[in-house]
């Protein structure tokens, strides 16, 4: 309830919708972007669940992190790796998916 009368879900709304990030290619009207589940371990995490977390990419290129926890840049190259070219374009858009995040939603705090 604090964060929908907060107002962060219309501002990372409005983040997310501004500004256009060009990848080269024609993106069609049914691309809805990308989401990316980067941990489901929670809080037990194990060397094939890491920590909860969330990437998603909207089709204009800008893109915010929900609930991250450590490892999650790890997390998110590796699964780019999987899907990406190993040719120098494929540092490229790296580092583009990497500068278009916009956001990161934290929805609680931990004492560590």
């Amino acid at each position: 309830k604090e964060a929908m009368d907060s107002g962060a879900v219309e501002q990372a709304s409005t983040i997310m919708s501004s500004g256009t990030m060009s990848s080269g290619t024609d993106e069609s009207s049914t691309n809805l972007g990308e989401l990316i589940f980067t941990g489901t371990g929670s809080a037990v995490p194990c060397k094939h669940r890491n920590v909860t977390g969330k990437y998603l990419r909207m089709n204009n290129g800008n893109s915010m992190l929900l609930d991250v926890g450590e490892g999650t840049v790890g997390q998110l190259l590796r699964s780019w790796k999987s899907t990406l070219p190993g040719d120098v374009n494929a540092i490229h858009e790296y580092r583009s998916r990497l500068e278009g995040i916009k956001a990161v939603w934290i929805s609680h705090p931990h004492a560590d």
